[in-house]
């Protein structure tokens, strides 16, 4: 999509080179056309982002009534038998992946549910997977995952580990994610190390796997997949 119409974009090259030629003859004068230029360029933006928010609005719509805003054919819940995506030294893997789409393969697939905007948090979450449990708002104090008693402060391998999640309203999925770990001391459970460099990379890795399948990163609220 282009940014500018082509009659708006003449007329701030009319006003650039207005600019230029008033900085030689007149200060004032190139305060004004300074500004005129500065609110030119703020009601670009702002066109756009009104357009951009209209374009989301109409597709949450039709998502809604759990339709493909591409063909307006019905959304179908469906499996995707495995994804998988990395960033860095993290790679993630998602077997029967519940997703919406219509019977169309070429087009974009949607979300099951609005909670997989959550998945992060949910991830993260006491008993889900096995991380290592941090303290609020920061990575210092690692607990074991298991036992909550405290672990190392650096990651000790790389391990491959695999859970499985449960968010609200569709079927529980397989995951599994291969990242920097660590061994609890006390009870010896392998889980993976928490740091901010990794959660990061967890999540990089995570949409990089829902690109790999066209699965698109808008929440959908909509009844399809009950």
């Amino acid at each position: 999509m282009c940014c500018f119409s082509a009659s708006r974009t003449a007329g701030l090259y009319h006003l650039a080179d207005r600019v230029c030629s008033s900085a030689l003859r007149n200060p004032v004068a190139l305060h004004f056309v300074v500004y005129q230029t500065v609110f030119a360029c703020y009601a670009a933006g702002r066109s756009l982002i009104i357009v951009g928010q209209r374009q989301y609005m109409m597709k949450s719509n039709y998502l809604k009534k759990g339709i493909c805003p591409e063909c307006m054919k019905p959304l179908q819940l469906i499996r995707i038998e495995s994804c998988t995506g990395s960033a860095s030294n993290v790679s993630i893997w998602f077997e029967s992946l519940p997703c919406l789409a219509c019977s169309d393969a070429t087009h974009s697939k949607w979300y099951a549910s609005s909670e997989f905007s959550e998945i992060m948090n949910v991830l993260f979450e006491p008993e889900i997977f096995p991380i290592a449990q941090s303290s609020f708002l920061t990575f210092s104090r690692l607990k074991c995952f298991h036992c909550k008693e405290k672990l190392p402060k650096v990651s000790e391998s790389v391990e491959k580990l695999t859970g499985k999640l449960s968010l609200k309203g569709i079927p529980t999925f397989a995951l599994s994610i291969r990242a920097p770990s660590v061994r609890c001391g006390h009870c010896g459970t392998v889980q993976i190390f928490s740091s901010p460099e990794v959660s990061s990379d967890i999540a990089d890795a995570m949409i990089n796997a829902f690109k790999s399948v066209n699965i698109c990163q808008q929440s959908v609220y909509t009844s399809a997949a009950g």
